[in-house]
């Protein structure tokens, strides 16, 4: 399940953007249906806020500049913020794959430059010729490496993994993301599915990063926000320089009108999850908890344009440590001062009803209501000494399996024809016997019925079916 985790994010983030059903070339003399105007018979529903208030509204994030920058500017600026909070997804992966080692990532980070060079010289026409391409290009790669590199000995973070203080930003996201989108720039105008192609080469590199502990979700975030801009900038750069010189390719246009249906949805989501600070199972179990992260994924079919059908499927993990308890006596010593283990993970799948609400012909305001089933892993959990080396196992918990109850609120913006982002607060209800047993009585399981609240907030993006 958490192969599917934060980093699938940015894979969707780029991808959704792309239009995936067949493109025409741009002309010119064709006028695209404004803000202004949208046509009534288009299968799209009309919003709360219309006419001038919905053009105000609507044209604030409409604009070129935004379009532009909706991609690589959000993931810079949210590794960044992500710096200060890193942890609870670092926790997520350690969960659940705390000993994955693979080293393919170090070569992976190349494969959309492979096939760009593979498919130029193949003889593909793609936007740019040889010199204008590799112009850019160059370019690119010195943007990035100053800007990369330049975060990377001046922030100095620690990688999870070791004492090296290099991890921040991630040069293998950034290169990998920079070379996905000069595939992108070359031959996403030819077909989305080569940017389709290079972004999951990229997304794999970045997500690798992650699974092997090498990077915070942070580093690899803001490494792949620095790949993308810095591309962005170089071709730019390079438009300056050639203008319309060494272009064979000639651009389309991706967004030409508004969304004209109704907006089904499949997508990646990822957030903080949290749970009541103390959480009393019985007399003798009282846990506190900390911060979390849950990710998953998830998607919609709306019959209509305010109700629809869907579901999801989502991995989280809250840490929580058990409080020392008169009822553990027989089993502490002096020298055993603390209990290591523990914490609540949830792997949870449900279906049910959509409903939307939109403000806007770009933003909505959702809401669901799903039941489904959980599943939480056994554990155990082992006292400590002082210095935290000894542990001897004492109590273990049993396997949980039970429904679940989701509901929530999101905030929806159509960002371009076929990408969507939404930021949501969702509340999960998990009510479950939860069986437990110390280590020396396995025949004398404690049971006890415990409904787990949880709430999530956090963000997703959309591909708009």
């Amino acid at each position: 399940m958490v192969r599917i985790s934060i980093l699938g994010m940015l894979f969707f983030l780029i991808v959704c953007s792309l239009p995936l059903h067949a493109q025409q070339p741009y002309n010119s003399a064709y006028a695209a249906p404004s803000l202004a105007s949208p046509c009534d018979s288009l299968p799209y529903r009309r919003p709360l806020f219309y006419g001038k208030a919905q053009k105000k509204l609507d044209r604030l994030t409409s604009k070129e500049w935004f379009k532009e920058t909706s991609v690589a500017v959000p993931l810079t600026v949210g590794g960044v913020v992500m710096e200060f909070a890193k942890q609870p997804f670092n926790d997520l992966r350690n969960a659940y794959i705390p000993h994955f080692r693979r080293h393919y990532d170090d070569y992976l980070q190349y494969a959309p430059a492979v096939l760009l060079l593979g498919l130029k010289i193949g003889g593909v026409k793609s936007y740019s010729s040889w010199g204008r391409m590799l112009t850019a290009d160059a370019f690119s790669v010195a943007i990035m490496a100053i800007v990369n590199n330049g975060l990377k000995y001046t922030v100095k973070s620690q990688r999870p993994n070791s004492h090296e203080k290099n991890s921040f930003p991630s040069g293998h996201s950034a290169t990998a993301f920079m070379t996905a989108t000069m595939l992108h720039e070359e031959f996403g105008r030819r077909s989305p599915w080569y940017s389709v192609a290079g972004y999951t080469l990229a997304t794999v590199t970045a997500y690798s990063r992650l699974m092997n502990n090498r990077h915070w979700i942070s580093d690899v975030m803001t490494g792949a926000g620095i790949g993308i801009l810095s591309t962005e900038m170089g071709y730019w750069i390079a438009g300056l320089i050639f203008k319309d010189k060494g272009i064979q390719y000639p651009a389309y246009d991706y967004d030409t009108r508004l969304p004209d249906r109704t907006p089904s949805f499949f997508g990646l989501n990822t957030g903080f999850t949290f749970m009541a600070k103390t959480i009393r199972i019985d007399d003798a179990l009282c846990f506190t908890t900390s911060t979390g992260a849950s990710t998953g994924i998830e998607g919609a079919w709306l019959i209509n344009n305010y109700t629809g059908i869907g579901g999801q499927a989502t991995a989280s993990h809250v840490p929580a440590s058990l409080q020392m308890n008169k009822a553990f006596g027989k089993y502490l010593s002096d020298e055993q001062t603390g209990i290591a283990g523990g914490g609540f993970d949830f792997l949870s799948v449900s279906a049910g009803g959509y409903f939307v609400l939109p403000l806007t012909y770009r933003w909505s305001v959702e809401s669901k209501l799903l039941a489904g089933y959980s599943f939480g892993e056994p554990q155990t959990l082992y006292l400590t000494g002082n210095d935290e080396t000894a542990q001897t196992p004492f109590l273990k918990i049993k396997e949980i399996h039970a429904p679940d109850f989701q509901t929530g609120l999101t905030i929806s913006y159509w960002v371009k024809r076929q990408m969507g982002l939404r930021f949501f607060f969702d509340y999960t209800l998990t009510p479950t016997n939860y069986r437990y047993y110390f280590i020396d009585e396995p025949d004398n399981v404690i049971q006890t019925h415990k409904a787990f609240s949880s709430y999530t907030l956090g963000a997703s993006v959309n591909i708009f079916l």
